[in-house]
């Protein structure tokens, strides 16, 4: 296969394009050497016209000076404008949906440009897969029938209604409120664990069981301990910390937890 219109004489650059995996594929490049001749020719002259050289002035220096002084540079920038221009030509060419960047081989970063012998190189990429969907016409579906309970609706009422509800300061919390203070959590050796400010706890509601959360650890009796605290009141609670605690210190230790209440919020409906 060939790619035409790569350069500025329309010289053709060769590819072929095979599979190197499940959804990629290998694409082999030639270009021959009047391309590469040409396109190190095109780089030469645009630094010719624009390199300042001691004793020339600006555009005027020698080509042999300016090519001895940035050949390497030349030489790269060639080989990324011919390795850009027929990549994107056959991805465009044949219609390639590529999915991500090419990946080269070692010989490309290492090969050096020579005017007079072609450029041959490969490069693989990612591509969607191809694949057929089987007919679904003869699939039996069953279409679930949900008839939600009033219980549910009301819940899911109830839900909203909190979720959009306004925080009330209390002077004194009760079951459902929430607290927000500053909590600290020691061994019992009296070593802090876990200081946060501004942790938010929950006086548990009814339906909890008096169970509750605090630091991050649930508590079976936190009503009990925890009680009906106010503003400027500090409590303790006591617990084993979780086997799972993100923190290593705090997995199945004894755990002395002081809060102190800063303000007590009530969530209006």
């Amino acid at each position: 296969m060939a790619l035409a219109d790569l350069s500025s004489q329309s010289v053709e650059h060769t590819v072929a394009i095979e599979d190197a995996g499940p959804s990629r594929k290998r694409l082999s490049f030639t270009s021959p050497a009047t391309a590469v001749a040409e396109k190190m020719s095109d780089s030469l002259d645009a630094i010719v016209s624009e390199a300042a050289l001691p004793g020339f002035r600006p555009g005027r220096a020698p080509r042999r000076l300016v090519e001895r002084k940035f050949g390497a540079g030349i030489q790269s920038e060639t080989k990324n404008q011919i390795v850009s221009a027929v990549f994107s030509a056959a991805v465009q060419e044949y219609k390639l949906e590529v999915v991500g960047d090419p990946e080269g081989n070692e010989e490309l970063a290492r090969l050096v440009l020579d005017p007079s012998k072609e450029l041959s190189f490969y490069l693989e990429v990612e591509v969607m897969p191809d694949f057929q969907i089987p007919s679904l016409a003869d699939v039996e579906i069953l279409k679930p029938l949900i008839e939600p309970t009033e219980a549910q609706v009301a819940d899911q009422i109830q839900r909203l209604q909190i979720n959009e509800g306004s925080l009330a300061p209390q002077d004194r919390a009760a079951p459902g409120d929430y607290c927000i203070g500053h909590g600290v959590m020691r061994d019992s050796a009296g070593k802090s664990l876990v200081d946060i400010n501004g942790a938010v706890i929950q006086l548990p509601p009814a339906d909890k069981d008096g169970k509750g959360a605090i630091l991050g650890v649930l508590v079976d009796d936190f009503s009990a301990q925890i009680g009906t605290p106010a503003p400027g009141e500090t409590v303790s609670v006591r617990t084993k910390g979780p086997e799972n605690h993100e923190n290593e210190d705090v997995r199945g230790k004894d755990v002395v937890i002081e809060y102190k209440v800063d303000r007590v919020e009530r969530i209006i409906p």
